[in-house]
């Protein structure tokens, strides 16, 4: 999706993936709450930069934070079938409408989520499972079989294969790239030489 700036209403979020994202938004919503946990302890704050908290809390004991665990477990409800009207902070119950969140960066957690999802997917499609509510009301009806999240470990583990095989390959391409970029300064270089020769 790329980077996009502004925030979001946590409680505008599945809405927006409705309409943005190919995959059921309740099965994205398991997969971002795997990738929170799989990238952070439940107890990390989520920086300032990234979440606001908007309006008044019932506490005063302090600056109101969010922990990455009770944004984990709010996409939990989502994937359940719920939709929380509130959520969990340091100072006690907010509003899902009064946490904003930076799009830039729920835009690369989400677009994380959707590259482990896929790469699940494709796994199921190797392994011969068909890929059961992944691509919304396209997948196949009456399919019981058991969903597996991206951020299995050994999901994981293809993942970071994969990325480091995509890393191998785009260094091959910028080396080639200044390599064929050299190779042509050189040939320019001699050219310029030989006219120069040419007039002495």
């Amino acid at each position: 999706m790329g980077s996009r700036p502004g925030r979001v209403a946590l409680d505008k979020l599945v809405d927006e993936w409705a309409d943005t994202q190919p995959i059921n938004p309740r099965f994205l919503a398991a997969e971002v709450a795997d990738a929170i946990r799989s990238m952070s302890q439940p107890e990390t704050i989520i920086p300032r930069d990234r979440v606001v908290i908007m309006g008044l809390v019932e506490s005063t004991s302090g600056v109101d934070n969010l922990h990455m665990g009770a944004l984990a477990d709010f996409f939990d409800a989502i994937s359940g079938g719920s939709i929380p009207t509130e959520i969990f902070t340091a100072n006690g119950h907010s509003r899902t409408g009064s946490i904003l969140l930076a799009r830039s960066w729920i835009d690369r957690l989400t677009d994380e989520a959707v590259e482990r999802a896929e790469a699940a997917a494709g796994y199921r499609t190797i392994t011969g499972t068909p890929p059961e509510h992944f691509y919304g009301n396209t997948a196949p009806a009456n399919i019981e079989t058991e969903q597996r999240s991206g951020s299995d470990p050994e999901l994981l583990a293809l993942r970071q294969d994969q990325l480091r095989q995509q890393g191998q390959h785009d260094l091959a391409e910028q080396f080639e790239a200044q390599r064929n970029a050299l190779l042509k300064s050189q040939a320019e270089a001699k050219e310029g030489l030989k006219k120069t020769s040419r007039i002495w």
